[in-house]
């Protein structure tokens, strides 16, 4: 697999975000000023598989979901 470059890796991930993509519990609160929002862990899984990394889920629940 060829090297991303990092601007590669931003318009992807930025082209994948829509209110589709979005944790259904968020999906109300998501606005043009915050496009990320409800994303924040695949997008994570995703940029850090892409060195190689090996994904581990911490239990830690995100304030935005608890609101």
């Amino acid at each position: 697999m060829a090297p991303s470059l990092l601007s590669d890796v931003e318009r992807a991930a930025r082209g994948s975000w829509s209110a589709g993509t979005c944790a259904p519990e968020l999906r109300s609160r998501r606005t043009g000023a915050d496009p990320a929002r409800g994303r924040s862990g695949v997008t994570a899984a995703v940029l850090d598989d892409l060195p190689g990394g090996e994904p581990i889920r911490s239990g830690h629940r995100s304030a935005a979901v608890e609101r």
